[in-house]
């Protein structure tokens, strides 16, 4: 196998076994480590193959929810279920928030989807929003409409909303569905704030990267998620 490993130091090893088996690590530090460890081939390899590679380099047992993050990363990356899939997508969004039980993964909710379609943004090149099937794009807008958003943010901006008959609503009642839209996003708006500061401070706790590289990174997912 053309490993990259040999070109990591020591330093650098100890600092991803140790970060790999903390619970609650982001899948994009995964993704960061598998990468800077063995390189492009981890696309090609299935997740048992990934997971003994892991052991094998590191010598330690990742943490189970962090290598589901990790392996939920690597087939989007490998394939293109995740855009076609309406289960892919799902479950990519719920694993990468943190759901790890089947009642959970299919308990969706605004916040799943846009950190999951965030950080699928920063390790897919070809992501793009114009790559979602019919399908995805009415489940994410009826799940922003069970949660009282009516206009999404812009990561989700390929979803289609449920219609809505405006002509009998009466000004009181319309103000306050605009009012529970702007609570509603507010609150997202808050999660993803507390969720990009996490991966701020998991990004500074790789030696490999940069701070050009930590700030670009940040910019971009603030600017994708346009945070009011």
């Amino acid at each position: 196998m053309d490993k990259l490993s040999g070109l990591v130091g020591r330093s650098d090893k100890v600092v991803a076994a140790r970060i790999s088996m903390i619970p609650g690590t982001l899948g994009t530090i995964m993704h960061a480590i598998a990468f800077r460890l063995f390189g492009a081939d981890i696309y090609s390899w299935e997740p048992e193959t990934l997971h003994m590679e892991f052991v094998d380099e590191l010598g330690v047992q990742p943490h189970e929810s962090n290598m589901e993050k990790l392996h939920a990363i690597v087939s989007t990356v490998a394939s293109d279920s995740f855009y076609n899939d309406w289960a892919a997508y799902v479950s990519v969004c719920s694993i990468l928030s943190g759901e790890n039980s089947p009642e959970e993964i299919y308990d969706l909710t605004p916040y799943e989807l846009t950190w999951g379609c965030l950080e699928i943004s920063l390790n897919d090149e070809d992501y793009s929003k114009s790559l979602f099937s019919p399908d995805i794009c009415t489940i994410t807008g009826i799940t922003l409409d069970e949660e009282g958003i009516v206009k999404p943010p812009s990561i989700l901006s390929f979803a289609k909303m449920p219609y809505r008959y405006d002509g009998s609503t009466y000004g009181p009642d319309i103000n306050r569905e605009v009012n529970q839209s702007t609570h509603a996003l507010d609150l997202l708006s808050e999660y993803m704030r507390d969720q990009l500061v996490t991966l701020n401070k998991q990004m500074r706790n790789l030696p490999w990267l940069s701070e050009e590289e930590v700030q670009m990174a940040l910019h971009k997912a603030k600017e994708t998620i346009m945070l009011h």
